[in-house]
């Protein structure tokens, strides 16, 4: 099996030469063939696999502010990283296709035009998602530890253990 050497090793890659390509039959690759099942049996995906965005703008919509914020950072960091403007521009356009809120603050970190995408819109966000909380939540069952030296008195508030 070979490595490929280039700049990436993967498909879709405008940065390489759109190297490497998937090999052919004479080359060894994978070949699909036909057979009576109780229909024609190919290689394709559902038709579902062609969603590639309704997951990830769920997940986009379901965040809080400051945890909105932390995506809008990393992406701002991450591209800005990256010296190949045609990716920039590649992924603020799937960036378009998840939410717009989001494109246009990440295409403002870089100093770029944000581009207009057509996101989903029957998706619902799931508060699951999220890794805050919009208000405190129940505390079941607190412990709480202190730790004296032997010079030090214990506290009687720290000795408390009433709830």
């Amino acid at each position: 099996m070979a490595i490929h050497q280039g700049v990436t090793a993967h498909l879709l890659n405008a940065l390489d030469g759109d190297r490497p390509q998937r090999a052919t039959e004479p080359e060894g690759g994978y070949v699909t063939v036909p057979t009576m099942v109780s229909g024609e049996k190919l290689r394709v995906s559902p038709a579902s696999f062609d969603d590639h965005f309704s997951q990830a703008r769920m997940f986009c919509l379901s965040l809080m502010p400051l945890e909105q914020d932390h995506i809008v950072d990393a992406y701002t960091f991450e591209l800005g990283k990256c010296y190949g403007q045609s990716v920039k521009e590649w992924m603020l356009r799937n960036l378009a296709e998840i939410d717009p809120g989001l494109c246009e603050r990440v295409a403002l970190g870089l100093g770029l035009p944000a581009p207009v995408g057509t996101p989903a819109q029957d998706i619902q966000p799931s508060p699951v998602l999220s890794q805050l909380t919009a208000g405190p939540g129940p505390v079941l069952e607190g412990v709480v530890g202190v730790v004296t030296a032997t010079t030090a008195p214990p506290s009687p508030s720290a000795a408390s253990s009433e709830r």
